[in-house]
């Protein structure tokens, strides 16, 4: 293999796993979205849960 092959073989490997790394990356992004929308939603059922244990009432949270 020429020096020009083994270069151009070597920028076709950096390059696809540069686009693993940005999806990679994207996907620790939407991962990190639902995370927090979860996390947002059991709050919300731990303060209606508390408010129910002290009023009765789930709708009063």
């Amino acid at each position: 293999m020429t020096h020009t092959e083994t270069t151009r073989e070597s920028a076709c490997h950096l390059e696809r796993a540069s686009r693993c790394l940005a999806s990679l990356a994207n996907a620790m992004s939407e991962a990190r979205r639902i995370t927090d929308a979860i996390c947002h939603a059991l709050s919300d059922v731990t303060r209606a849960g508390a408010v129910f244990r002290t009023t009765g009432n789930v709708a009063a949270s």
